[in-house]
């Protein structure tokens, strides 16, 4: 139905079987699908790496330290977002805050999950910023909630953050910024990426491309 595949679109439906319905749960993943992150469950995901760029572009707005700071290291916003934004903390929270997250992001779509972004950047503010080059990888566990570098009552703090986080004006002219966004940080990458479908050689001649069968025709 969608097209396309992407593995948060998997963790989602796991996590609404568990108490919703087959029809309910298919509703669900059209809404989030369809309306709240287009373009993130896909295998060249270009909506979600837009949306991550224009969090960061709002970042630089509102904690424009630690956007610096991120900057200065190459530390790219697709590389960190992917468990929060589109796979939807289903690997990051525990039920008890997993199923509050669900419920605030149903409620408040796109919107919802830049405030919980900006909520985590603002809750580590110092630890982040304490942060160099070097500690990368610690930087990367903050930013994604790995249970390693943050705790239960972390997570708690940034989702009651999240619910009433003031993004100012930040919000007006979304859509604009989306596709500025895009011609800016996306586009560019994608005109430079490989056109012509990568695939393993066949075994026997090491050329061409296999070709496979089901059971029946096999």
């Amino acid at each position: 139905e969608f097209g396309d595949y992407g593995q948060g679109m998997h963790y989602l439906a796991g996590v609404c079987l568990m108490v919703l319905s087959d029809h309910e749960t298919a509703a669900v993943l059209r809404k989030v699908n369809k309306e709240y992150i287009p373009g993130h469950w896909a295998a060249e995901a270009v909506g979600f790496a837009t949306n991550a760029w224009v969090i960061e572009s709002i970042m630089q707005k509102l904690v424009p330290d630690v956007a610096a700071h991120f900057d200065k290291h190459n530390f790219w916003p697709d590389m960190y977002m992917q468990k929060i934004i589109s796979g939807l903390c289903v690997h990051v929270l525990k039920f008890e805050q997993l199923y509050t997250f669900l419920d605030d992001f149903m409620e408040g779509g796109f919107p919802y999950l830049i405030r919980v972004m900006l909520s985590i950047v603002t809750h580590f503010h110092d630890r982040l910023l304490e942060l160099d080059g070097t500690k990368i990888n610690e930087i990367f566990e903050i930013m994604r909630m790995d249970q390693r570098a943050v705790d239960i009552s972390d997570h708690k703090a940034i989702l009651a953050m999240a619910r009433t986080y003031d993004l100012q004006d930040q919000l007006e002219n979304l859509d604009t910024r989306r596709m500025e966004t895009y011609d800016k940080k996306v586009g560019p990458r994608l005109k430079k990426a490989p056109k012509e479908a990568t695939f393993e050689p066949c075994e026997l001649c090491e050329k061409g491309k296999p070709v496979w069968f089901c059971d029946e025709c096999a």
